[in-house]
């Protein structure tokens, strides 16, 4: 099982593992971003993998092993309990100062 979290879909590919044939694919999308405020709720990244994993659960008894990848220079925020409150991905431009960082409520669960 290989899955890819990238800006805009997590992707999942089931191969096998002697041969390397592709067995299936699932694909979820995530919101839209638009720069410079580049910003993503974690719950919608976590439903994203759910649902391109729901596309290949007919496959998933038979997985032995996984390899995840990731966007590079993405940040995702934790509270004090480790749960993630944002991410901000390689897209968000703002600098510090910036009047679009204007304080806005972290998102509830």
């Amino acid at each position: 099982l290989g899955v890819d979290s990238s800006t805009q879909s997590t992707k999942v590919e089931l191969r096998h593992l002697d041969t390397g044939e592709l067995v299936a694919v699932g694909r979820a999308g995530h919101p839209p971003t638009t720069p410079p405020r580049s910003e993503q709720d974690p719950e919608a990244w976590w439903q994203a993998l759910l649902g391109a994993l729901g596309q290949v659960a007919a496959h998933l008894p038979a997985v032995v092993a996984a390899a995840v990848a990731g966007q590079q220079h993405g940040l995702v925020l934790l509270d004090q309990a480790g749960a993630a409150l944002m991410i901000f991905d390689w897209a968000y431009q703002l600098q510090p100062g910036s009047p679009e960082l204007a304080p806005r409520p972290a998102p509830t669960r």
